[in-house]
């Protein structure tokens, strides 16, 4: 049995992070919780360090052996218990409650990647010297936080390990085998589940809609939703990325018009496409919604581990007709632009958005391209 050592700030954030992992890995993975305020006379010891941000991480490494392996989680709102929140009326300043600057921060920022951007949120956590005193208060699972006592406060619970987290984590500790393989299904089944809340709490469709996508487009897979005849009735932004194929060319249309290769549909089809010089694994599970039986299709990046760990999903070939152009094909003397290319070279590397200006002709396009061709997405 593996043995992980999760290190948070507040003893909710850690617990909320255990329960969700030993939902998954019960029979595989002991687990213990210990706070950073406790780490100077802890006894760090185990097969993998969970942070539970980034901050944390910096500050606890100094009490840690370095040959320790560890790695940093990404925590999100849980979009199941936003209801509450989506029936604030427009405009409304909330305080948010979390247990660093940094959680608290980042929870607002993540509210607002929700498309629950109808509120004005005034941050607090402990420590803070000037917050507003508010009739109306929101938290993720710290409401003993808070400075006073509101006239509501709404607890949407602790923020959860994204997808993507869970997996690096069973790669990491060699426990692939055991994760639940519905974890992608059941998590767009709960999406789908709250679509109904959100249009009743909001009037205003085209708002529920886009917090609808807003969840959808914050997964690090490619998504998308398939009926019983393989028409692809929804799907996200990075399925087009990864497969370098329109959402307008696939949305209503047969999947199998634009990938061939999948052929028959049924249920834990997998197969290994190549695009772009990138094999990309696509993965089919059969669910049913409300009575109706479809498919969800995911895509995402074919990683060293997975090849070499046991299932070798059947190959196929999927050329799209895309050649992006490199750094190369940016010529010029201009020492400027020479610098230019090395800065968008690194930026390439980097997990962020990147904003391109200039004037027409000045080539965004192949600036654009070379940093998709050089990235690791």
């Amino acid at each position: 049995m593996k043995k992980l050592i999760i290190i948070s700030e507040g003893i909710n954030t850690g617990q909320s992070m255990r329960d969700q992992l030993l939902a998954l890995f019960s029979d595989s993975l002991y687990i213990e919780n210990i706070l950073i305020s406790d780490l100077p006379s802890a006894k760090i010891d185990g097969d993998l360090i969970l942070f539970s941000s980034s901050y944390i991480a910096q500050i606890a490494k100094r009490f840690i052996k370095e040959t320790l392996p560890f790695t940093v989680v990404k925590r999100i709102i849980d979009h199941k218990n936003i209801k509450d929140v989506i029936s604030i009326e427009e405009g409304r300043e909330v305080l948010l409650i979390n247990d660093s600057y940094d959680s608290a921060k980042e929870a607002r920022e993540q509210m607002l990647d929700l498309g629950l951007d109808h509120l004005r949120y005034q941050i607090y956590y402990p420590g803070c010297m000037s917050y507003p005193k508010l009739d109306l208060a929101i938290t993720p699972g710290e409401s003993q936080l808070a400075p006073y006592k509101p006239d509501k406060l709404i607890d949407i619970g602790s923020r959860i390990m994204d997808i993507q987290s869970i997996q690096e984590l069973a790669s990491l500790l060699g426990i692939d085998r055991y994760l639940k393989s519905g974890l992608i299904n059941d998590y767009i089944r709960d999406i789908i589940r709250i679509s109904r809340s959100i249009e009743e709490s909001r009037k205003n469709g085209l708002k529920s809609q886009k917090i609808l996508e807003s969840i959808v487009d914050s997964l690090d897979y490619g998504i998308g939703y398939m009926d019983a005849g393989g028409r692809v009735i929804n799907s996200n932004a990075k399925l087009e990325h990864y497969l370098g194929i329109k959402k307008k060319n696939i949305r209503g249309k047969d999947i199998r018009e634009s990938i061939p290769q999948i052929g028959d549909l049924y249920d834990n089809k997998g197969l290994v496409l190549e695009v772009e010089n990138r094999e990309i694994d696509l993965q089919i599970k059969e669910v049913g919604f409300l009575g109706d039986k479809g498919y969800i299709l995911s895509v995402r990046p074919l990683d060293r581990q997975r090849k070499q760990g046991g299932r070798e999903p059947e190959l196929a070939s999927l050329k799209t007709g895309r050649s992006l152009h490199g750094f190369e094909d940016y010529l010029s003397v201009e020492e400027g632009v020479k610098a230019l290319l090395d800065k968008a070279k690194k930026f390439a590397k980097k997990e962020t958005t990147i904003l391109i200006l200039g004037e027409n002709g000045t080539g965004k396009e192949i600036l654009a391209q070379g940093i998709h061709k050089n990235s690791f997405r």
